[in-house]
């Protein structure tokens, strides 16, 4: 058995992976990176909250917390987003959770909404809504002034996402239940956010689970449908407008590959800075022998050792004026 196969057997065996992901990501990063993201996917995340300032402020909602024996802080001044270091009960049993005050969310899943930029105003698509995160903070940037659009082709996700809505205060809202892909409006929207289903090795120091609920095969799978959403999305689009694309997921071809592809494809869009370099590093420009566009580079990524949250990628696209 070479070095590398038993070193693949041996960190599977170890940490409950299957051995595909673990010799993906020794190939990927080696093994001091690949190590360093098995250990810090052991130890789960500090919690934190994102302060729906449509309801509340950071400081209210901070201050009403620590009333009631909550030790919470504020690492980001640039974001809405306390960090929650001492609990005493649930959270989300609390009367300002109950009023909206705030929303279970990790970082990670706001750098989408942050690279997107909505406008208030604006007419918008979050089209894979569901439960609502993404959503509500939109909504919130939005100061629910223009038009938010929340497409979930799953209905039975669509009752927690209707809440998540309500219970924010957002106003500038609209829930349909659909497949995007059949989903064919007379308007265009001025931003898209495609928060792509996936295989989520990204979530996996949240979701344990996936470390061995997935298979190459879903990795194939899964990017061929993220290309027939972005592809269907571009055609929602108008000129000059916005697309974020993200997933949770650390496959390059969930990931780099379709950005690759629509910029081939696609002559008319042009990635652009996402805004995200203060939390994020560029996106990977070679991956298992397959040499990316130097434009890939704008494109972004966390890694959980690294960036202390979820591994989260996320490209940005202006659709050109004809």
């Amino acid at each position: 058995m070479s070095d590398h196969s038993s070193l693949v057997s041996s960190l599977s065996s170890q940490f409950g992976y299957s051995a595909y992901i673990i010799d993906r990501w020794l190939r990927l990063w080696g093994p001091d990176l690949t190590r360093q993201l098995i250990l810090r996917n052991e130890t789960p995340l500090t919690p934190t909250i994102r302060v729906n300032t449509l309801l509340s402020t950071v400081d209210s909602c901070n201050e009403a917390l620590s009333s009631q024996g909550f030790v919470l802080t504020q690492d980001d001044p640039l974001l809405p987003l306390l960090t929650i270091t001492k609990q005493p009960f649930s959270i989300s049993s609390t009367a300002e959770y109950l009023s909206g005050w705030f929303y279970l969310q990790g970082k990670a899943s706001l750098l989408p909404v942050i690279a997107l930029s909505p406008q208030p105003g604006e007419l918008i698509l979050d089209c894979c809504a569901a439960p609502g995160g993404k959503s509500t903070y939109i909504a919130q940037i939005m100061a629910n002034q223009g038009s938010l659009v929340c497409l979930d082709n799953n209905l039975r996700r669509i009752p927690s996402l209707k809440a998540n809505l309500s219970r924010c205060g957002v106003t500038n809202s609209l829930v349909y239940s659909y497949d995007f892909r059949r989903f064919k409006p007379s308007l265009k929207f001025d931003r898209i956010l495609i928060d792509a289903p996936c295989t989520g090795e990204g979530v996996i120091i949240t979701d344990p689970s996936r470390k061995k609920s997935k298979s190459f095969n879903d990795i194939l799978f899964c990017s061929s449908r993220q290309t027939m959403l972005f592809d269907h999305a571009l055609s929602l689009l108008k000129e000059n407008g916005v697309i974020v694309y993200s997933t949770c997921s650390l496959a390059p071809e969930e990931n780099e590959l379709i950005v690759t592809r629509a910029l081939q494809q696609h002559p008319d869009l042009h990635l652009v800075s996402a805004g995200l370099d203060k939390w994020t590093d560029p996106g990977l420009e070679e991956a298992f022998d397959f040499q990316y566009p130097s434009a890939i580079t704008l494109t972004r990524r966390t890694f959980p050792p690294k960036h202390n949250i979820e591994g989260f990628f996320i490209a940005k696209f202006v659709k050109e004026e004809n």
